[in-house]
């Protein structure tokens, strides 16, 4: 063998080696990449301190931007209680709109699909109120609506998700008796 073909054997030998790294960092990467994404739970405390799970709460996730944010969906749940007319200041009447803003879930939910628009991910939550969705990094908003206790709520936040990230929704936008 001469010095040209020992060159050539070497290079061969070299690009094999670099092929199978490269394909070994590969896999690597795209395991790293499939175990990240966003765990969380959803829950309220009770007026006397106790944690009540949401299990079966239903999750959805969107992609957050400039122009679809959490500050643009409370300012349509603010838009959609100044919807509701008061009319007049007799008792009746606003009795009627403390029940309406009290049961403001129902009544918020549709303009916050529409403004949430096509969801990136959808869970439900388990019977501890946990969920856990595979999700590239960015920011999300997190939509979550169920039943905690005898409560019907509606949970939202912004999160940002790194490589694993964890949210808590404890706060709800609104709750009302499921009862």
């Amino acid at each position: 063998m001469n010095l040209k073909e020992g060159i050539k054997s070497l290079c061969a030998g070299r690009l094999q080696v670099a092929i199978l790294f490269a394909l070994v960092a590969a896999v690597i990467g795209l395991a790293a990449w499939e175990t990240g994404g966003l765990r969380g739970e959803v829950f309220l405390v009770s007026s006397d301190g106790a944690v009540l799970a949401a299990p079966g709460a239903e999750i959805w996730i969107v992609r957050a931007s400039e122009k679809k944010n959490l500050a643009g969906l409370i300012t349509e749940y603010e838009r959609t209680l100044a919807t509701i007319p008061v009319l007049g200041s007799s008792e009746e009447t606003w009795r009627r709109f403390l029940l309406a803003r009290e049961n403001s879930c129902a009544e918020f939910a549709l303009p916050a699909f529409r403004y949430l628009g096509p969801r990136t991910a959808t869970t439900t939550a388990d019977r501890e109120g946990r969920f856990s969705v595979p999700l590239l990094p960015g920011r999300y908003i997190i939509w979550a609506s169920g039943q905690a206790g005898t409560n019907h709520a509606e949970w939202t936040e912004e999160v940002h998700v790194y490589w694993r990230s964890y949210a808590r929704l404890a706060s709800p936008l609104c709750k009302c008796s499921a009862e």
